[in-house]
């Protein structure tokens, strides 16, 4: 049985989280710049946790969960309009005899919206190059090939320079074998979170 001592202390660490949480902070405290203005750059990244259903031939098999950690870059060319990369993303998953690791190189644009201060939703699109390594039955192979894909999500201040941010994305990889006259690869679903800073 908890405590009414115990009650109280929870519910003040609540609403004081809570007031950390929702309350915006001051964007540009040194009266310079602004979040998601020309010239501000971003860099952070995210982690992921993915649905993942393997093509083969055009044939779609049973999906699997895997993980993933992406280090993001990116630049604003007008209010709200950033170019994004996302360079060397790493992705693993594990069944029961294979082992599958992705390298990632992405590109794009991403448009983020002031919809209060603080809070900035945002869409992305992407591009670029996935290579591939499967490791199955003592044997290795490598393949690589084209990924698009987007990304829709929202960005919370939490510092003057400091975003939180939580999204959904969806990517569609291709990795087709010589002569394939049929998509094989994989078609990916993931929900991400991760932390930028802004200069």
């Amino acid at each position: 049985m908890i405590s009414r001592e115990s009650r109280q202390r929870y519910l003040i660490a609540t609403v004081w989280v809570a007031i950390a949480l929702l309350a915006p902070p001051t964007l540009a405290q040194d009266g310079k710049k602004s979040f998601a203005m020309p010239g501000v750059v971003e860099l952070g990244g995210s982690a992921s946790y993915s649905y993942t259903q393997p093509v083969s031939n055009g044939t779609t098999s049973d999906g699997i969960h895997s993980v993933a950690v992406t280090p993001s870059i990116g630049y604003f060319v007008a209010e709200g309009l950033e170019i994004v990369a996302n360079p060397l993303g790493f992705s693993f998953w594990k069944g029961s005899s294979t082992t599958v690791i992705d390298l990632r190189l992405l590109g794009g644009l991403a448009y983020n919206i002031r919809a209060q201060p603080g809070i900035y939703p945002f869409l992305e699109g992407l591009a670029g190059l996935t290579l591939r390594s499967v490791e199955s039955g003592g044997a290795k192979t490598t393949v690589s090939g084209f990924s698009w894909g987007g990304r829709g999500g929202v960005k919370f201040a939490v510092t003057s320079h400091g975003m939180v941010n939580v999204g959904i994305q969806y990517l569609q990889i291709t990795l087709n074998p010589s002569g394939a006259e049929s998509r094989s690869g994989t078609n990916e679903l993931s929900a991400s979170a991760g932390f930028t800073v802004w200069l």
